[in-house]
């Protein structure tokens, strides 16, 4: 849609063009056809006929043509959330939750009160020693609050020599962490005194990989990244311009010579604001 400047714009060029030739641009709205003599009458010229005086032309032109469209949908799945490794052993003494030890430690995240995740837990392997009764116990901990959550996992050997427990993995149920920073970690302690320990290395040849923890999404975030691609060319096309045939109620641009008795004639038609055809004669 053209706007007001754009259409003064457009009648200025044409206007332009007519007062080159030693010509007056005016409009005028058509009150009447006669289509035999090819001519027509204005509401300003009144009954002076206008000859139309205008010819259709072949033209050549560029255009824009389109390709056939590639739409390219790449899909990414975000399911972690945080990842920590300590490649190291880690030694548990503490007897009872309130004197629970630090196995590894999250970072800080802020939560957005409704992102439910899973906390798992991984060692390649776990030494527990003490008394029959001994076990150890792992669970998450609020770090921000100083509270021992939920219980992800027990151990326990049922005899007094030391025990060599096969690769641990723990995975919690479903939290909702609230709203606003906080920070996790994993923790453990025993059931009697004695020395329990989480195998963690560097990994290599022959040696225990990391203790491991992750955070992870219970319901992954899918992400479809649409693309669409149309590729374009430029074409060579041939065409034409068409007599303007004014109707009742056209606008008309209507051309007078200057300093000459030569009739005005007719030289296009103002269709709307939207666009305007104009075919000048060469003669």
């Amino acid at each position: 849609m053209l706007t007001d400047r754009d259409f003064a714009s457009i009648y200025e060029v044409i206007e332009d063009s007519i007062r080159k030739r030693g010509q007056s641009l005016m409009m005028s709205k058509v009150i009447k056809v006669n289509p035999d003599n090819h001519t027509i009458f204005t509401k300003e010229t009144g009954d002076q006929p206008i000859p139309l005086f205008y010819f259709g032309r072949a033209i050549r032109y560029y255009d824009t043509q389109l390709g056939t469209p590639t739409i390219s949908t790449p899909v990414t799945v975000s399911s972690e959330i945080n990842y920590k490794e300590v490649a190291s052993n880690v030694n548990i003494t503490g007897v009872g939750s309130a004197n629970h030890q630090t196995v590894l430690t999250f970072d800080s995240i802020t939560w957005d009160g409704a992102t439910a995740v899973f906390f798992e837990f991984h060692s390649a392997a776990i030494a527990l020693s003490g008394a029959a009764s001994q076990f150890m116990i792992i669970a998450i901990k609020d770090v921000t609050t100083g509270n021992v959550g939920q219980v992800i996992g027990q151990l326990g050997i049922g005899t007094t020599a030391m025990g060599l427990q096969a690769g641990f993995l723990a995975k919690s149920s479903k939290i909702t962490p609230p709203a606003g920073a906080k920070q996790y970690s994993i923790v453990a302690w025993e059931g009697v005194a004695g020395t329990c320990t989480f195998s963690g290395g560097a990994g290599g040849t022959a040696g225990y990989k990391p203790i491991t923890g992750r955070i992870v999404r219970a319901d992954p975030v899918v992400t479809i990244t649409p693309t669409i691609s149309v590729p374009t060319s430029i074409v060579e096309k041939n065409g034409k311009v068409d007599p303007v045939n004014p109707k009742v109620g056209d606008i008309a641009l209507i051309a007078f010579e200057r300093g000459t008795i030569r009739l005005p004639r007719c030289v296009g038609i103002l269709q709307s604001k939207n666009f305007v055809m104009s075919t000048l004669d060469d003669a």
